[in-house]
């Protein structure tokens, strides 16, 4: 919490914080044959101008065609700053 003086008063004003970010995820190919390894390139990406992320927890999963989940990963981000 913050305050300006405005004729002789004191105006109490407050900065909301900016919780953008930015996520994502990006395979090297369009289609993978059965069985085939895929390479997954993750992003996040903090687009704040005035907050700092603390203790993020970023889940993902991946689903073949029929919507089966072949992939679940998890990773923690301590901090992330604008």
């Amino acid at each position: 919490m913050g305050g300006i003086e405005v004729n002789g008063d004191q105006i109490d004003f407050m900065i909301a914080p900016d919780l953008s970010l930015d996520l994502g995820l990006t395979a090297t190919k369009t289609e993978y044959a059965p069985a085939e390894a895929a390479i997954l390139i993750s992003k996040v990406r903090s687009e704040s101008h005035n907050y700092i992320f603390n203790d993020l927890n970023i889940s993902m999963e991946v689903e073949d065609a029929s919507g089966t989940p072949v992939l679940a990963d998890e990773r923690n981000i301590d901090q992330l700053l604008p």
